[in-house]
């Protein structure tokens, strides 16, 4: 006799049933709309949009490394960096620096 399936419950995104300990399939975490799979956030909502104002200001040209006095910063991978240390600082939830 087969095992139940568990049901997923798509206002929620949750599996429920005997099997729901486990992780999910990646057919599980398919976005039906999409396509394409669902990914674990990898920041926190405050983070997110620290990030966001950060990149905002570094296109806009007024974000400098360091202090005023420091150069403008044009990459997006610095301005990504910028924001993230600074998430850090006010305490949101941040992946570790990665170490040298």
């Amino acid at each position: 006799m087969p095992k139940p399936k568990a049901r997923i419950d798509e206002s929620l995104g949750m599996r429920r049933g005997k099997e729901s300990g486990k992780k999910q399939s990646y057919k599980d975490r398919r976005d039906e709309s999409k396509g394409a799979f669902k990914k674990d956030p990898k920041y926190s909502k405050k983070a997110e949009k620290k990030i966001a104002s950060v990149m905002r200001e570094g296109y806009a040209g007024k974000l400098h490394s360091g202090s005023r006095k420091g150069p403008i910063v044009t990459k997006p991978s610095q301005m990504k960096a910028i924001a993230l240390s600074e998430a850090r600082r006010a305490g949101d939830k941040v992946p570790k620096r990665k170490s040298k």
